[in-house]
Order: structure tokens, then sequence, then C-alpha cells
């Protein structure tokens, strides 16, 4: 097979499908909300549909033409490491549990696919995330999903996304279950501050007690009250210059946002906030995050984010 045109794991032809067995012009085997179908039988994932993302994690394609790896992971037998691509555009799991064999494997990189460079990044093998556990990949609802361990497990993003300013707009999408939900007072899903009183945090998403879920935006929180907090979700936050969004499944609100802005910008995080006895123990399989106002695109990315993670 000649080079041209071919798959981000260089070995789908062009006009060929996802199984290397279908001709030009037939239809491509994998049809979610969100992937819509090219000539030839290929894909256009959502941040070629919704672009100018800052931050794009999954364990699924993404981005059309995103050429690089998924996750980079430590196998803890030998502290061996190993890029994980994707097969189909789905991570491939096979060469993950080839190399794992009956080890615990832990992600040190979420790679970011929206062309941004902002990986999720955990140096530290004791605060890593699971995705296998004792030759066992970890699934939610028959899907890998990478897992903190409610301790110390987070994973650091950094400083370049703007989910601070007073003048920032954002949009955040993220497709979560919490684990447990014992003693979630302060226990982050995504932050960017270590503060814990409301007046000093910028931004953050985190469950608390009573199946609440809380949002902060510039200093102002809003809460949403939910039948089961631990039910796997679509969480979706989004700052515009007049108000914000807060969903989490079919609960929602329109809140405000507050009037402070850090002079000591700290770096955003997943599943924790940097501070150890404030991680939530949960499973995360996509984190989008744009500094636009998507309001006007929120229910096509929430379909397809239902759609492909059958929420």
């Amino acid at each position: 097979m000649s080079d041209w045109g071919k798959g981000v794991n260089n070995d789908i032809g062009w006009g060929q499908g996802a199984n290397n067995d279908i001709g030009w012009g037939s239809i491509y085997d994998k049809s979610y909300a969100g992937e819509t179908l090219l000539g030839g039988g290929g894909f256009e994932g959502i941040l070629n549909q919704f672009p100018g993302a800052s931050l794009g994690l999954s364990l699924e394609l993404l981005d059309k033409d995103y050429s690089g790896f998924c996750i980079k992971v430590r196998r803890s037998s030998d502290n061996a490491e190993k890029n994980i691509g994707f097969v189909n555009n789905v991570l491939d799991a096979s060469s993950l549990m080839t190399f794992a064999g009956s080890d615990t494997v832990t992600v040190t990189i979420w790679y970011d696919q929206s062309g941004s460079g902002n990986n999720a990044t955990q140096t530290q093998g004791s605060r890593q995330p699971m995705i296998v556990d004792a030759g066992t990949l970890i699934r939610i609802e028959g899907q890998a999903a990478i897992q903190s361990d409610g301790i110390d497990d987070m994973m650091v993003i950094g400083t370049a996304i703007d989910l601070y300013t007073l003048a920032s707009v954002w949009s955040v999408f993220l497709v979560s279950k919490i684990k447990d939900f014992d003693d979630q007072e302060f226990q982050r899903i995504i932050s960017n501050t270590t503060d814990i009183q409301s007046p000093q945090i910028p931004f953050l998403i985190q469950p608390r007690d009573n199946n609440d879920l809380f949002f902060a935006a510039n200093g102002v929180s809003e809460t949403l009250k939910l039948t089961n907090i631990t039910d796997e979700s679509l969480i979706t936050n989004i700052k515009t210059s007049s108000n914000t969004f807060n969903q989490s499944g079919s609960v929602s609100e329109t809140g405000s946002f507050g009037t402070f802005q850090t002079t000591n910008q700290e770096p955003l995080y997943i599943m924790g906030d940097g501070t150890p006895d404030r991680v939530a123990k949960v499973a995360l399989k996509e984190v989008l995050i744009w500094e636009l106002n998507q309001s006007a695109n929120k229910t096509p990315i929430q379909s397809s984010m239902n759609e492909r993670y059958n929420l």
C-alpha cells in the first residue's frame, strides 16, 4: 500500500474503512454523532467540527489530522514507559495490554490533541493515575478510562489556558464518573487553585456532600443538586461575558461569576488541585476546553459526547 492517504496509525489506505476492508465510497463502520463521514470512508472528529480548542484530552481520536499518540504509560514492575496510539479511532487497547501483562500501568502523559501542546502530565510515579489495574484494563460502561486513587493521583496541564481573568470566556466539557463519594468536600475534578474559600477561587468543578456538584468562576460558586452524583455523566461549564452555564447530565442552571482574579496564576489540574488531600476518586474519558463561548454549539458538542460514550 502506498503511504499517501494512510490514517493516523499508518495502516488505513485512502478510501478504506476502519477495518481496512471497505472500498472507496463505502460507509465508514463507526458512525458517531460528531464524526462526519468524508468521501472515501474517513471521519471528521469533534475538534474538526468545532475548531479553536485549547485542550483536547481523550481516549478517542478527536481530530482527523492528529497524528500523535493518545497516552504515555509506565509499567509498575520495571518502570518501563511506552507511547500508546489509536486503532480505529480509539485507544489501542491491544498494544496497551500487551505492554501491561499482569502489571499495573499508570499514565505519565495524556496528550493534547488540540494542537496547543497542553498535555496533562505527572512525573511522580506514586501520583500517576491508573489505566490498567493488575493486568485488567480500567473500563467504565465498557470503555477505557483513566482513574485516580482518591489519595494523591492527579495530572497537571500548566498555566497556558486562561480560566482565571475576569474578561476571559471559556467552555469546558468533560466525561467523568466519581468512583467514591465519601469525604468529597474539597476533592476537585478539575481546578486551577489550591484555595478552598470561594472568594479566592478562579475556576473549579468538584463534588460535595449531599450529591452536590460545585462550580466556581472568578470567586462566585454555583451548586447543582443531583439525584446520584456517582453516575457517569457529561459535565459542562460555560462562562460567557454575562453569566455561567453549568450542567451535569440532565440537570442544569444558569448562574453568575464574580470579580476575583488571581494575580498568581496556578496550573490547571485534572483529578485534583496540586494538594494531595483534595484529589477526587474519579475516572475520566475526555476533557475538552475552548477559550471561547461555545453556547451556540453546546447542543451538538454534547450530542457528540453523549453518543460516543453512551451517556
